[in-house]
């Protein structure tokens, strides 16, 4: 695994990774619409093809989230 990557300044501690199987973490990003997000970067580590393709069904599970309401 990454040892997770963090930039900036952030006086409230350190960020946690969001951790989970698809459709907990499918879940997690859709819940950032409900507080207003319209965008999200997403920074997989490690950056591989493999954390890439593994990242499909997660959008797939957001996405149905996010359609469901």
């Amino acid at each position: 695994g990454g040892a997770g990557r963090t930039m900036g300044d952030y006086p409230g501690g350190p960020i946690e990774p969001v951790r989970g199987g698809v459709e907990e973490i499918g879940e997690r990003l859709a819940s950032f619409a409900a507080v207003g997000a319209s965008h999200l970067q997403l920074v997989v580590d490690p950056i591989t093809s493999a954390s890439l393709e593994a990242l499909a069904p997660v959008l797939d599970a957001c996405r149905r989230r996010l359609a469901a309401g």
